[in-house]
């Protein structure tokens, strides 16, 4: 009709196997008893992928039951948003020794929406329970690709070590109370790093902190989890920030601990109050009764 308008709707339906990158298609349209037009149409036929800074990380040696994080870098350089997540999946040689040993490696967060052109910095952690070589593949999956992207990750658990020279201390028949029967041991470090050497049975302060560590609420749950704090450095202090919680909850047990006493003793005195009045008013009672 004159003056009129129509809508179309438009679908593009891709093939198995189509080619990725912008497609161009020519349609033709005839108007009777005119002219013929062409109508261009185009898109972009892509997936979403997932860029990573490194495809390899190496933690190197990390000291058993500590942990070391590596940060990566994750990129979407496609078109379309990329919702990526981590896929736990142990080496099939391997998935025996990893139920029994638990996931070495972790990865913080474990999924993620990116934008076109968008970023997103990704937490790799290694927590080696033993001492030995870990190796493992990290997969990642893209939501509309079937394809995993990997990570490959590596580290080795290492135990703190230090040597007795000599290992037995054989002081012979010693008279009681006879101070001069001393031995030296010497003591070396084996190791490519500085470490700390204490006495559980005799060092003071290696029990105070323990006592602190033991009253944390942290560790008050029936299954506690693990408490990750910074590596302190050999001859480091305490950590602050616990030592400080530690006190505000004796103060407030001391000061919970007093308030119970004062209102004890507030409660007694009442009660005192209460035994030495009641007398009287029996005797004012007693007066008060008419007279015959």
């Amino acid at each position: 009709m004159p003056h009129a308008s129509a809508l179309f709707t438009v679908v593009y339906a891709t093939r198995k196997n189509a080619k990725f990158g912008r497609q161009r298609y020519l349609v033709p349209i005839d108007v009777k008893g005119g002219p013929s037009y062409l109508i261009e149409f185009g898109a972009n036929l892509t997936i979403p992928e997932l860029a990573m800074s490194s495809e390899t990380l190496d933690f190197g040696k990390v000291c058993v039951q500590t942990r070391k994080t590596v940060k990566i870098r994750f990129e979407n350089q496609k078109e379309v948003p990329c919702d990526w997540s981590y896929h736990y999946k142990p080496d099939v040689a391997a998935a025996a020794a990893a139920a029994k040993e638990g996931e070495r490696f972790q990865v913080f967060p474990q999924s993620g929406t990116l934008l076109p052109g968008q970023r997103q910095t990704v937490d790799v952690m290694f927590t080696p329970n033993s001492d030995k070589q870990f190796v493992q593949k990290l997969n990642f999956r893209c939501k509309d690709n079937p394809k995993q992207f990997v990570l490959n990750v590596k580290g080795q658990g290492i135990h703190y070590q230090v040597d007795l020279v000599p290992e037995n201390a054989n002081l012979g028949p010693v008279l009681p109370y006879d101070t001069s029967a001393v031995q030296c041991i010497e003591l070396r470090n084996p190791m490519d790093q500085a470490i700390e050497v204490l006495s559980q049975d005799f060092d003071t302060q290696y029990l105070e902190e323990e006592e602190i560590l033991k009253r944390l609420e942290h560790f008050q749950a029936a299954q506690p989890e693990p408490l990750f704090l910074p590596l302190r450095a050999p001859g480091g202090e305490f950590w602050p920030s616990l030592r400080e919680q530690d006190e505000r909850r004796r103060k407030a047990e001391e000061l919970k601990e007093q308030l119970s006493k004062v209102e004890a003793e507030l409660a007694l005195l009442a009660k005192e109050e209460i035994a030495l009045s009641s007398p009287g008013k029996e005797g004012e009672k007693a007066g008060e009764a008419p007279s015959g």
